[in-house]
């Protein structure tokens, strides 16, 4: 799995993708997942920071398959984990 930046924030970061996280296979089910991706940031000012923190809008995630290409994408990842958080807690 990597995470693909949006535009304004592949320009701070200066990279249009993170590195590659390698998840369980999955097979007929679905599994959760609970994924950190680290980015290097010590080379931004404090208020590219600030807006990084603000801006939720654009993220992929992307599945790679087992030559490392794009098996599919999950578009505004951040919108869709916000979502599916909220119905979550409502079915509590």
């Amino acid at each position: 799995m990597k995470l693909s930046f949006p535009p304004k924030i592949q320009n701070a970061l200066g990279m249009k993708e993170s590195v590659a996280v390698k998840g369980e296979s999955v097979k007929n089910d679905y599994k959760e997942y609970e994924i950190h991706f680290k980015v290097p940031m010590n080379h931004l000012s404090t208020s590219e920071l600030q807006a990084i923190e603000m801006y939720y809008e654009g993220y992929d995630l992307l599945i790679l398959g087992d030559a490392q290409h794009p098996a599919g994408t999950f578009h505004n990842i951040i919108q869709i984990v916000k979502e599916h958080g909220a119905k979550m807690d409502l079915e509590r």
